[in-house]
């Protein structure tokens, strides 16, 4: 078996690189993250919210990151462990367990990596995507993604006609059916 086959793959960014971290064509420049804060509850609490201030925004990370003391001290409770490698191959092994979330006046429900000290806290995309949030990377802030893609439960049939004589419908994907 290979050594990391069903390990989470997580890739951090660094908060702030100096100028001469980065080079691009002869041209210095900045790493793009930002950071946001977040509300996170426990599901048996909704009552009791705890702020997280400055949540590394990371789209290359799958699940959000809290401190293991905020979640327990909302009751957020352990359900389940998972390994997860780090940019420098390092697996790691975290408790997770399940929250609401608020970030921008939207609400949604996530499994959330119970973080230990020296991991970053991160808004990973799972979330960013439940609450239906995208990465505005000029501005550094999260923006509505707009509407969700769905697929219509409406069936628009459109009729066939043999001489004249209406025989069948037709429907939007092209599915034939023949009228009795």
């Amino acid at each position: 078996m290979e050594p990391n086959r069903g390990v989470d793959r997580i890739y951090l960014r660094a908060l702030a690189a100096p100028e001469s971290a980065g080079y691009n064509g002869g041209m210095k420049r900045k790493m793009g993250t930002f950071s946001a804060d977040c509300e996170v509850a426990s599901h048996a609490h909704r009552h009791h919210w705890a702020t997280v201030k400055g949540a590394l925004v990371d789209t290359g990370s799958e699940h959000t990151w809290i401190a293991r003391s905020t979640l327990m001290h909302l009751g957020v409770v352990p359900e389940k462990q998972e390994r997860f490698m780090m940019a420098n191959g390092e697996v790691l092994t975290r408790d997770i367990g399940f929250a609401v979330l608020r970030v921008a006046g939207r609400i949604t429900t996530d499994e959330i990596v119970f973080a230990l000290p020296g991991d970053f806290e991160i808004l990973g995309a799972r979330t960013m995507e439940g609450l239906n949030l995208t990465v505005d990377p000029r501005g550094k802030r999260l923006i509505p993604a707009g509407p969700h893609p769905a697929a219509s439960g409406r069936r628009e049939l459109v009729g066939r006609a043999v001489g004249g004589e209406l025989v069948g419908v037709v429907d939007e994907l092209g599915v034939e059916g023949m009228l009795a």
